[in-house]
């Protein structure tokens, strides 16, 4: 009988014991994910990246990204996130970047062309599928809601840098999408309203 009660013990404290350790290994990579993700953004593409919380469900699948931002070298965010959220049926899915739903929150985007017309939400996307994966730019979304505060369009590529806020308190969706470009389509639709046509 104390044997029996023993062996219990044994148990109970092993499956305590591995619920810890992958209660802990959940939270270090949750910790040290934003740092990762971030770094590679910024060796990918040059732009400063920061990512204040990530957070994934890997059996749903969802996926949680808060106080995202990027920027240019010594400039104020050019993508300011305050919420980023993603659904998927399933991981298989998610890895094929198929996903039911996304939904963006944003403080601010501002579209830029530098003195070479190059579009920074172009390189940002060339960068990371030149230096994570060719692949990176596609994504299918059955309905994405973006709600942008303020969007802005910066031109660097005349004689006289031009900037000015083109909208503010921007909502669209729930619509479908086949890339990255596609989730921005709206705004580029507004932001050509105002001349600024970067593709």
């Amino acid at each position: 009988m104390r044997f029996a009660a023993k062996e219990g013990s044994v148990i109970k404290n092993g499956v305590f014991l591995a619920v810890f350790l992958l209660a802990a290994a959940a939270l270090s990579w949750m910790l040290f994910l934003p740092r990762v993700v971030s770094s590679s953004i910024e060796a990918a593409t040059g732009y400063r990246t920061e990512i204040e919380t990530m957070a994934c469900n890997p059996l749903g699948f969802d996926f949680r990204a808060e106080n995202v931002a990027i920027r240019s070298e010594g400039d104020e965010p050019w993508l300011k996130l305050a919420k980023l959220e993603a659904t998927a049926s399933s991981p298989f899915m998610a890895r094929n970047r198929e996903f039911d739903t996304l939904h963006i929150d944003a403080e601010v985007i501002r579209f830029e062309l530098d003195e070479r017309r190059l579009f920074n939400l172009a390189k940002l996307i060339s960068g990371l599928q030149s230096q994570v994966d060719q692949q990176i730019g596609i994504i299918e979304v059955q309905a994405v809601t973006l709600e942008v505060n303020r969007l802005e369009i910066v031109d660097f590529s005349g004689p006289v840098p031009k900037r000015q806020t083109v909208r503010m308190d921007f909502k669209k969706g729930p619509y479908p999408v086949h890339s990255i470009m596609d989730i921005f389509q709206p705004l580029l639709e507004e932001a050509a309203k105002h001349g600024f046509r970067p593709l």
